[in-house]
């Protein structure tokens, strides 16, 4: 038996930086998933994500320093 799904949900995004410094904020994210039934006791199956947002994440490398990742929906 095999099983595809399209879901739709948010995603946590942990120390984002939007209108607030590093605070966290949810997006919209939409999901792809495939699964395969083996036998009654095994399923093997592949999920896929993606958000549909544009962000900028900071990461704290200690002693003051922080990098910024930017994440880029095209």
């Amino acid at each position: 038996m095999f099983r595809l799904t399209l879901n739709m949900g948010h995603a946590h995004i942990r120390k984002a930086i939007q209108q607030h410094h590093g605070s966290d904020i949810s997006s919209a994210a939409w999901a792809l998933e495939a699964d395969c039934r083996i036998s009654n006791h095994l399923v093997l199956g592949i999920h896929s994500d993606i958000i549909l947002e544009n962000f900028i994440l900071e990461e704290h490398l200690g002693n003051h320093k922080y990098a910024l990742l930017e994440r880029e929906y095209q």
